[in-house]
């Protein structure tokens, strides 16, 4: 998406982004005013088709596209997604108010809302590989 090494900030919405707003509710004056990176995990397109295929055992591949690459239905949506596409490029991965993507936020966050939950779980946001397992098989 842009930057050098590849980095995709992902997100398993279900999962971890619940336990990151309840985290910033456990301690609303830590974290006034703060922009928190809500990422369970980041990685390139290839590293996320090898996890998936490590996972799964099926086949996928990752197909790089060049910038104004994408067409739609529609000839006006095909600038649009065009558009922002190229704009995921341009900004060169700092897809966060223009930062580098910081993970550490989010990992306090949800180990925050595990304690306060008392789940007994890890405490940590979910990894690609687990996303996979639960919904990819």
């Amino acid at each position: 998406m842009g930057n050098k090494p590849e980095s995709v900030p992902w997100l398993a919405v279900a999962e971890d982004y619940g336990d990151f707003v309840h985290g910033v509710f456990l301690d609303p004056e830590r974290w006034d005013k703060r922009y928190v990176h809500g990422v369970s995990e980041s990685a390139s397109f290839a590293e996320l088709t090898a996890k998936f295929q490590d996972v799964t055992g099926k086949p996928a591949r990752h197909v790089e596209i060049p910038l104004g690459g994408l067409t739609a239905m529609i000839p006006s949506k095909t600038r649009e997604v065009n558009g922002l596409f190229d704009l995921m490029q341009a900004i060169q991965g700092n897809f966060f108010n223009g930062e580098p993507t910081q993970h550490q936020d989010a990992r306090d966050l949800k180990e925050a809302a595990s304690r306060a939950r008392k789940s007994g779980g890890s405490g940590q946001p979910t990894t690609l590989e687990e996303y996979f397992r639960k919904y990819a098989l």
